[in-house]
């Protein structure tokens, strides 16, 4: 059922039949970012885990509400290193000639200067980690010996042999750094792909549905998450939120829609405790005080009845924009020189 959760997801596949199979249950220690942001693994420090193409588990996650610094990349194992090496030559046959890249030790670059002005993508020292929840796994799990797109990875807590990680940052996990509006990958490469919480900070999410539609090959399934009722959060952008319908429909042209779902990490006590948690946060004492102790009834005035009250009045100007139910522009047509 599509309500107001905090974010929706759907699974979809290429207009062609393909095997249903049932999706593990959710669990709440899957919901994977707090506004967005990824969280950050308690598991993930100094001992990395061994590459693998094994099934695996989600990983319980620490409640990080704020982003972290990229985190110093733990040394890298004999193990991990080679199966870097072996992913890399796996992939290289799939990457599109007509695209200029550099290439390192770690990984494939095609974001250069040019690439990224016209996407919007700067630098930031904030870090992207999540653990896959189970609708990933499921797609994962399925093709131990073949290639899962992970569009907008993050930096991964392990290193699996069958996951292409695409990402903006080239993390010590990162195999490919490139946009989603022009995914750097031949037609019909992938087996799956997965893409969770990313479009929101994509500048051109029509263009980024038509890639990803293109590299799936024929069968292959769709993973999307994307938040609706979420607050405003940069990694490094956040240009669109989307109802279910606005998300079904960058993908309609291309994909046959399966389903669509409230995930558990979708649900919409995670935009409820986001909205009063930042709220707060933004709020003077004594005022935050007396607005953590306000009962819900007490907000169920009509707006205009509360709107002198301090908690409205002196929240932060930064918080505002943050949490804003509409934000206005105004413009000028420049003159015709």
């Amino acid at each position: 059922m599509i309500g107001i959760g905090a974010a929706t997801a759907f699974i979809a596949a290429p207009a062609t039949p393909v095997e249903s199979a049932a999706v593990a249950a959710e669990d709440h220690r899957n919901s994977r970012r707090v506004m967005g942001r990824d969280l950050e693994e308690k598991e993930f420090g100094a001992t990395e885990p061994e590459p693998s193409a094994r099934s695996v588990n989600p990983a319980p996650q620490s409640l990080e509400i704020e982003p972290r610094p990229v985190p110093p990349a733990p040394p890298k194992s004999p193990a991990m290193l080679s199966a870097k090496r072996s992913k890399l030559e796996k992939i290289r046959p799939l990457l599109r000639t007509d695209l200029p890249f550099t290439e390192t030790p770690g990984c494939f670059n095609f974001l250069d200067a040019a690439l990224a002005e016209k996407h919007g993508v700067f630098e930031t020292e904030n870090v992207s980690q999540h653990s896959y929840d189970p609708h990933a796994l499921q797609i994962i799990n399925r093709f131990p010996e073949g290639l899962i797109l992970d569009c907008g990875a993050g930096k991964r807590a392990e290193y699996l042999t069958n996951v292409v990680n695409f990402e903006i940052v080239p993390y010590d996990t990162t195999d490919v750094v490139g946009v989603a509006e022009e995914l750097p990958f031949a037609d019909a490469s992938f087996d799956g792909v997965v893409c969770l919480n990313v479009l929101e900070h994509v500048k051109n999410p029509f263009q980024a549905a038509k890639e990803i539609s293109r590299v799936l090959k024929p069968g292959a399934q769709l993973y999307c998450v994307v938040p609706f009722l979420q607050l405003r959060h940069g990694f490094p952008n956040h240009y669109y939120n989307m109802t279910a319908e606005g998300l079904k429909n960058l993908f309609d042209p291309y994909l046959k829609i399966d389903s669509q779902e409230v995930i558990a990490s979708g649900l919409p006590i995670w935009s409820l405790w986001l909205l009063i948690m930042h709220w707060a946060a933004g709020l003077p004492e004594p005022t935050k005080s007396e607005f953590l102790n306000l009962k819900l009834s007490d907000l169920m005035h009509h707006p205009v009845a509360i709107m002198n009250q301090d908690f409205v009045t002196k929240l932060s100007a930064d918080k505002n924009f943050e949490l804003a139910s509409t934000t206005a522009l105004f413009a000028t047509k420049p003159p015709v020189l």
